[in-house]
């Protein structure tokens, strides 16, 4: 629990009195963290933990959807494509199975940690059918439990060729 950013901020700032934590520490809840001096004015503390609030580990919502791990397993929404991947001077060609989701999103299995920044660049895109090329205009990330599954894009509405 100590990697947890809000914990950490209440306890830095002091307001968890010692005991409470010694209690946490009896049913097996560790907290690291430790009270910082600095944070010493009602404003000091109010930004701490305003920081720790907006930190990304507080606001990242994991999306689970278990209807589309059943959509794209279906072999009849199964498609098959090349994931073009252009950042700079770099490029990158590669086969994939994608399913197209029930609101017109492209699927595409999670691979690679800097797939979801890249594609919605502009420049990546996805190559099938008839040599459409399908640019993507945003891109979230969909788990099974801790675990990412697919990356879910939104087709641009204006189609390059």
């Amino acid at each position: 629990m100590s990697g947890r950013p809000i914990i950490n901020a209440v306890v830095e700032a002091g307001l968890v009195p010692e005991e409470a934590l010694n209690e946490l520490a009896r049913w097996g809840v560790h907290v690291t963290a430790t009270r910082k001096p600095e944070l010493d004015t009602p404003t000091a503390v109010a930004q701490h933990l305003m920081e720790a609030l907006e930190s990304d580990d507080q606001m990242r919502v994991d999306e689970t959807d278990l209807d589309l791990l059943q959509r794209y397993l279906d072999p009849k929404h199964q498609k098959q494509g090349r994931l073009i991947i252009k950042s700079g001077a770099q490029h990158t060609t590669c086969a994939l199975s994608f399913c197209l989701t029930s609101l017109g999103e492209y699927a595409i299995p999670w691979t690679d940690a800097e797939t979801p920044e890249v594609l919605a660049n502009g420049e990546s895109h996805l190559k099938w059918g008839d040599d459409k090329d399908i640019y993507f205009s945003a891109v979230r990330e969909v788990f099974f439990g801790s675990r990412k599954a697919f990356v879910v894009c939104t087709p641009s509405p204006v189609e390059k060729t």
